[in-house]
């Protein structure tokens, strides 16, 4: 029984180093660049009164998809999460969908998603962003640079929003 756990515990331990051997790529450790969204009700057009908060991270690896991380807490019953196109203080079109549901509980708290998109899956911009998907993947890409682009958390109760942040250059 001993060996059993002793070998448990070492294939454990030699299973990350494996997988390292193995050509992984770490998304976090390779991206080229990262951004950030600490998202709140009060950066929401118009101000919602919430104490759920969240932070949304963004990491572009080699230029060719963009990993992300949605993270919340106590927030009531989220449904969807879309990255927009639109200033501080400006309402504007959903870009693309960070989380499609389905609809979590009251007061979660926790990862909403983890994830990633390539050119291909960013169905959501619309077509004035250039006629193929690499055009369109750097179009998101210009505006997150330029902070034209921010994140938003909808529930069933601020079904417009009830969380938001811009997206800021790290």
């Amino acid at each position: 029984m001993r060996f059993k756990s002793w070998f448990g515990l070492a294939a454990a331990a030699l299973a990350p180093g494996a997988a390292a051997c193995a050509g992984e790529i770490d998304p976090v450790a390779s991206a080229s660049e990262r951004f950030e969204a600490a998202l709140s009700g009060g950066n929401e057009v118009p101000a919602v009164t919430t104490g759920a908060t969240g932070t949304a991270r963004f990491w572009v690896v080699e230029d060719t998809f963009l990993v992300y991380r949605l993270d919340v807490a106590a927030l009531d019953s989220p449904t969807v999460a879309h990255i927009h196109e639109g200033a501080a203080g400006v309402n504007g079109g959903v870009i693309v969908t960070l989380y499609p549901g389905p609809t979590r509980g009251r007061g979660y708290t926790g990862p909403l998603r983890f994830g990633q998109s390539k050119p291909s899956q960013l169905t959501g911009l619309p077509a004035g962003y250039g006629a193929d998907t690499r055009a369109r993947f750097d179009s998101l890409l210009g505006l997150m640079r330029a902070g034209n682009a921010y994140v938003n958390v909808h529930t069933r109760k601020n079904p417009g929003g009830e969380v938001r942040a811009q997206v800021q250059r790290q």
